[in-house]
């Protein structure tokens, strides 16, 4: 008797540290996630659009997601926007102030991603 319940301890305490770990993983997925859509809204791409037809692609190929993971994607879509609007208020009253306008509009998009990817110094180890 003692051995079961042993071992369905270990077996708790081993999966709780694989779901700490997962959530992590998901956290280090979103941030990715949201700083590509906001790269791609900068480079002037309609995502709301494309996350759409990324949708459909997936239903088609008997993919689609669940209820909760679209509203959790268009949740990212309306801070994805909320950003946009910010940094376009920002980038408007830079210009008002003297600038001459140019800025990341006029950037690529490689270049704007370019030495943030930290994940390499990201320990990925379950314990």
């Amino acid at each position: 008797m003692s051995e079961k319940v042993g071992r369905h301890k270990g077996a708790v305490e081993t999966l709780m540290h694989e779901q700490k770990e997962l959530s992590r993983l998901l956290q280090i997925v979103q941030g990715q996630l949201e700083r590509h859509m906001n790269a791609l809204e900068d480079a002037g791409v309609d995502t709301e659009e494309f996350v759409e037809n990324l949708q459909e692609k997936r239903e088609r190929n008997g993919t689609g997601q669940s209820n909760a993971n679209e509203q959790r994607s268009e949740n990212r879509n309306q801070q994805g926007k909320e950003g946009r609007r910010e940094r376009e208020e920002s980038s408007q009253s830079t210009r008002q102030s003297g600038d001459d306008g140019e800025g990341s509009s006029g950037e690529d998009v490689d270049d704007f991603l370019e030495g943030e990817d930290d994940s390499e110094n990201d320990d990925f180890a379950p314990y």
